[in-house]
């Protein structure tokens, strides 16, 4: 009956505006379709009632004994739909674009299911829209279908409740930031065939804790269970978290590779780091000291943009070159002014003469000789707590600046390695 009624409707308009074409309405399974008999192709419309729970759109559809390939979805199909759950979009689907908002007021959905290896894999750009900005930042779920060979850039900028993304082995690359700010992811995975990824895939999410780089992959990794992207071969550090160990052997730390790690405290960078990368560590607002090895010969603009707390700069490099303002501090930041810089015995002159350091205004010499790789003392009272350098009591001593509370009530400043 329904079938009847909209093929009515369908051919009093053809009359009335004098279009002559072979097209039906029909509704299979629950979705309503506009067939074209001339391209064979199916369009999803906008449905009698609002479309809701768990809606699946199909690459084909059998009407009247003939397969229609579903290729478009109409503007306002699914807007409004307070109701749907979950939705399905098939590898057939073309034409969506963040601009069409086709999911506008969906305020229940939470899952959606991309088999769409286009809608994934380009790229975007973040003020301009993306998978955001069709399906919503309610989305909590993606699942991506086994054809989906890459992840474009920014693709899921923004998806700040995405609390799980299935990345399936098919999946060989993936864009820069393409996951920036989903602020409720807790873990990545990166599978084994990944074998390109850009900046910082995972740039701001600050509640990641573990990110893991599938044993078998042969162009990164995550080594030593590091929590950490590594790029095997030239061992910079792309990615971290709020749980990375810096490996030994990292030579560079890749932009934006730490942004927004809230949770980082006293920051050391190993000996053999050459490169600081430009927004490596922006907006590590927890962070209140810093060590910065000799083997450092770069420091990029906006490397610690941000980091607001910092009140102590350990820097061990002997001989000092030139870094711009923009290193330490961003726009209102007053870090040259708060901050202590301690540099190596003899080279506080030299500090003072060379560009961007020489904006300090507490540089101080420091005896890095005497840090030491464990704790002894030769005095008879014991080791009896152990602080970091902002008064947080610790388990055990720590890489960097620790105070030693000892058995007899006094405290000793030692540097560990």
């Amino acid at each position: 009956m329904k079938q009847t009624y909209f093929k009515f409707l369908l051919c009093l308009l053809f009359l009335m505006t004098g279009v002559a074409a072979h097209a039906d309405m029909c509704e299979i399974d629950g979705i309503l379709y506009y067939t074209s008999h001339g391209t064979m192709t199916a369009t999803v419309m906008k449905g009698q009632e609002p479309y809701s729970g768990d809606v699946i759109i199909p690459e084909t559809i059998l009407y009247e004994d003939e397969n229609y390939t579903v290729n478009k979805i109409s503007l306002d199909a699914f807007r409004n739909c307070s109701g749907l759950t979950s939705i399905a979009i098939p590898n057939s689907i073309t034409g969506i674009t963040p601009s069409s908002e086709l999911f506008r007021g969906c305020t229940n959905l939470r899952k959606v299911i991309l088999n769409n290896a286009s809608l994934v894999s380009t790229d975007y750009y973040r003020y301009s829209g993306t998978l955001t900005s069709i399906f919503g930042q309610q989305v909590t779920e993606y699942v991506l279908g086994d054809n989906i060979t890459a992840i474009g850039t920014y693709a899921f900028y923004d998806a700040s409740n995405l609390t799980s993304i299935t990345i399936p082995n098919t999946v060989q690359s993936l864009g820069g930031h393409c996951f920036m700010l989903c602020t409720s992811l807790t873990s990545a995975f990166i599978p084994k065939n990944v074998t390109s990824i850009g900046v910082a895939p995972f740039d701001r999410c600050e509640k990641i804790e573990s990110i893991v780089v599938e044993e078998g992959n042969t162009v990164y990794d995550s080594r030593n269970g590091c929590n950490a992207i590594m790029e095997t071969a030239s061992n910079i550090l792309i990615q971290g978290c709020n749980n990375t160990t810096i490996p030994e052997g990292t030579k560079e730390i890749g932009e934006a590779a730490f942004t927004q790690c809230a949770s980082f405290v006293s920051l050391v960078i190993p000996d053999g780091v050459t490169k600081i990368s430009t927004y490596a560590f922006a907006d590590c607002t927890g962070v209140k000291s810093v060590t910065i090895p000799n083997s450092v010969t770069s420091i990029e603009d906006w490397a610690f943009r941000g980091c607001s707390a910092i009140e102590t700069i350990y820097s061990k490099i002997e001989n000092p070159f030139a870094i711009t303002n923009l290193a330490f501090e961003y726009y209102t930041d007053p870090i040259y002014s708060t901050a202590t810089l301690y540099v190596p015995i003899g080279t506080s002159d030299s500090y003072r003469a060379t560009a961007g350091w020489k904006l300090f205004d507490n540089i101080q010499e420091y005896d890095y000789s005497a840090a030491v790789n464990g704790i002894t003392t030769d005095s008879d009272a014991g080791l009896k707590e152990f602080y970091s350098i902002d008064g947080t009591q610790l388990d055990r001593p720590q890489r960097g600046i620790n105070i030693i509370r000892m058995s007899d009530g006094t405290t000793r400043k030692v540097f560990v390695k």
